[in-house]
């Protein structure tokens, strides 16, 4: 996989952008740090982030126009000042006064540069080359350094800063000293920083404003005497002792270092940050006292796009930008396992795909799609983790197989109730149907729309679900497809988008449909995250209910996913028990749902809840129905349905085991539930193992059966009970296989 594959997902992503007040300071200041350390009042700290992007920070507070503060977004949520980042420079200069200059511990440099000018241009260059050992000599025809700023009221302080960041460096000053060209010919570059108007040695016609290069070789030239404005000469010491230091080692400057775009940086949303007032020093002469400082500096409110990583527990938990996550997509589907780190597989499945990273991004990227990418991309090469995904994947088979329905007689709408719907609520189905059926000529189809082979990255098996789908819709003639599924929806829209679609929903609220009592007078509804934008499916939720005297609220975070989806229930167990329980704690008031994943989950989490189809026809259900139930529920559907249609009597499949007789405990059934271990897996192994005689017992008469499947191997403790019939103790499964041969 080429890098920009994976990157592709995150196209517009600017969450690495510095702040915007950063993107527009000549010194690229690390604002969002320097201001959270003056919080802190980390003095030291913060003032060693000055210097590191300051040469001369005293100049910077004294005469930086600081546009910084005109790109605070403070005023963004209603204050009437920005940062005040010029008293907060100051503070930091007094309350670190003690703190020595920067220095570092590199080898002494052979090569020999020379600055001629000692105002804050050329001190600048000459400072960050000295710290980097470079033997630098400075000349200027004044008496002393600071150029045109001699003059300013400030100088002696200005003066005090030169002494302290030079105090530690080797660097030569030659004033008094007006440097000819004879003077400059035997060092490796030169600096021109004369000021303006000042001597240019003729050079300034050729001057390269993007690289400060000349026609001479070597020979660099900034500050004044080009035009450069105060702030933006000092700044450019940096770059310049870049492109002196490419200069001196490879002979060229121009195309070793470029200078950045500019960039005003972008405004980000800042929910739930309160106003506050900008804070006025009690002592203005004498400027912020250090809680004073401390306060003001409180005021930032670290600017940074973080929508994705603070509304999804998955990005919460792993705290991965989307630049690491694009990088690691790729270097995962690169890399050959035992050597590959793996560093993305569990975040990878623990993804519920629900696109609520895509609402909070302000340039709508969407993680799950690059997820769901990587799935796919995992599934082709084989580095895929079948266990994860093998029970859903087997459900959809069954869905798409002997689960499956079709009405044979072509009709004006197809009622699509979706697998999960059928085999949870087996009954508003049948008499969702009748009602269609009775007032349009309505066909129907049992079946999955694919999304557990999306979701497990399993294209080949998307495509037979949808060439199967598309099959029947076509026999129909083409009709409308009413779903009764947010998710069926949403996926079928993507796969079949020439197909028309409507909700049950908005048939069932447009129409004269009974009505029913709920169990409560009040409720919240929670929207699937896949309906998350189609305002008519919300509204004919909350018309039905309120026809059947329900009064209903949304949560004050509509958009957020139950947790289902994606399949990472066995992924990450307990991600997907810290969403699902947050989700159930949204509202103290019960939920009234129109997503049968949505009903599971919240009756799992011990959460009042019901689906809306409750208040057309009546209940349907109260608890959550078994792995095997669900199986029966959904040929149940398909056999009242062919006798209702085609007169036909069904006969599901019938394999030997299906006549033994299970009695399984409270605790077992739930851990059988929770690992998605069905009655038919443990039917089957307990009859193999009676059958072949293959078993383990212990002295209490306890067996243990072994099942091998592709995927996983199942293991069974029972007891007889009688002929025929078994206590199941304990069930569980895993991904190692056996090797009988060994």
């Amino acid at each position: 996989m080429e890098i920009q594959a994976s990157r592709a997902y995150i196209e517009g992503c600017f969450r690495e952008e510095p702040a915007s007040c950063e993107c527009v300071c000549p010194f690229h200041l690390d604002i969002r740090s320097f201001l959270k350390k003056m919080a802190k009042g980390r003095w030291p700290a913060a003032y060693r982030d000055l210097c590191a992007a300051i040469p001369f920070p005293s100049i910077a507070a004294a005469l930086c126009p600081r546009p910084c503060e005109g790109r605070c977004q403070r005023p963004t949520v209603g204050d009437d000042a920005p940062l005040h980042m010029g008293e907060l420079e100051r503070a930091c200069l007094r309350f670190a006064a003690n703190e020595r200059a920067q220095d570092f511990p590199l080898p002494e440099k052979t090569q020999r540069v020379a600055v001629v000018g000692a105002g804050p241009a050329g001190l600048s260059c000459a400072l960050t080359l000295a710290r980097k050992k470079y033997q630098v000599t400075v000349f200027d025809k004044a008496e002393g350094w600071g150029g045109h700023l001699r003059f300013h009221a400030a100088f002696a302080r200005f003066a005090a800063d030169f002494s302290k960041q030079f105090a530690n460096q080797n660097v030569a000053f030659r004033f008094d000293t007006e440097a000819a060209e004879a003077t400059l010919q035997g060092f490796d570059a030169v600096y021109i920083a004369t000021g303006s108007p000042e001597a240019d040695f003729g050079l300034s016609a050729s001057w390269n404003s993007a690289t400060l290069t000349t026609a001479r070789p070597g020979w660099f030239m900034g500050g004044g005497v080009v035009g450069m404005p105060l702030m933006e000469s000092v700044a450019a010491g940096f770059l310049l002792s870049q492109l002196i230091e490419a200069y001196v080692q490879t002979g060229r400057a121009e195309l070793v270092v470029e200078r950045a775009a500019a960039c005003e940086g972008h405004f980000v949303p800042h929910p739930g940050v309160p106003s506050a007032p900008r804070v006025v020093p009690a002592a203005p002469e004498e400027g912020y006292s250090k809680d004073e400082a401390k306060a003001e500096a409180a005021r930032c409110m670290q600017c940074v796009c973080d929508g994705c990583m603070t509304a999804c527990e998955l990005m919460t938990h792993y705290r991965k930008t989307p630049d690491k996550l694009a990088t690691q997509v790729c270097s995962d589907s690169n890399t050959i396992p035992p050597l590959s780190n793996c560093e993305l597989t569990r975040q990878t499945y623990s993804c519920n795909l629900c696109g609520r990273c895509a609402d909070r991004c302000p340039e709508g990227i969407d993680l799950g799609a690059l997820f769901q990418f990587s799935r796919a991309d995992r599934w082709r090469q084989k580095k895929w983790v079948p266990g994860l995904h093998d029970y859903w994947l087997r459900a959809l088979d069954f869905s798409g197989g002997e689960g499956f329905y079709a009405s044979a007689a072509p009709c004006d709408y197809l009622f699509f109730p979706g697998c999960q719907l059928t085999a949870n609520s087996p009954e508003h189905v049948l008499n969702a149907y009748r009602f269609l059926a009775e007032r349009e000529k309505t066909g129907i189809v049992l079946g999955c729309c694919g999304a557990p082979a999306i979701w497990a990255g399993d294209e080949d098996r998307q495509a037979e679900n949808l060439k199967k789908l598309r099959s029947a819709w076509e026999a129909m003639g083409k009709p409308v497809v009413v779903t009764a599924c947010a998710t069926c929806a949403d996926l079928l829209k993507k796969q079949l988008p020439e197909a028309a679609y409507t909700s049950l929903y908005e048939k069932l609220a447009g129409a004269d449909a009974p009505r029913a009592a709920l169990p409560f007078a009040s409720a919240a509804v929670f929207d699937p995250c896949a309906a998350r934008h189609d305002g008519p499916v919300h509204e004919a939720v909350r018309a039905l209910a309120q026809s059947a005297g329900c009064q209903t609220e949304s949560l004050p975070d509509s958009d957020n996913c139950c947790g289902f989806g994606g399949h990472i229930r066995l992924a990450n167990p307990s991600l997907y028990n810290e969403i699902t329980t947050n989700r159930a704690a949204e509202s103290e008031k019960p939920y009234l749902v129109y997503c049968a994943n949505c009903l599971e989950v919240f009756r799992s989490r011990g959460k009042p809840a019901v689906h809306i189809l409750d208040a057309v026809f009546g209940p349907g259900g109260e608890g959550i129905p078994t792995l095997e139930e669900k199986r029966r529920n959904t040929l149940r559907v398909k056999g009242a349905l062919m006798e209702q249609l085609e007169h036909k009597t069904f006969a599901a499949e019938a394999f030997p085991w299906d006549a033994l007789a299970l009695e399984i405990s409270g605790e077992t059934r739930e851990n059988m539930e929770d690992k998605l271990i069905t009655d038919r897996d443990v039917a089957e192994a307990i009859w193999r193992a009676e059958t072949d005689g293959d078993y383990f017992t212990d002295e209490s008469g306890l067996r243990t059966a072994c099942l091998v499947r592709d995927v996983l191997t199942y293991w069974v403790d029972y007891r007889v009970l009688a002929a025929g019939r078994y206590g199941v103790e304990s069930a569980y499964c895993h991904r190692m296989r056996i090797d009988e041969g060994v």
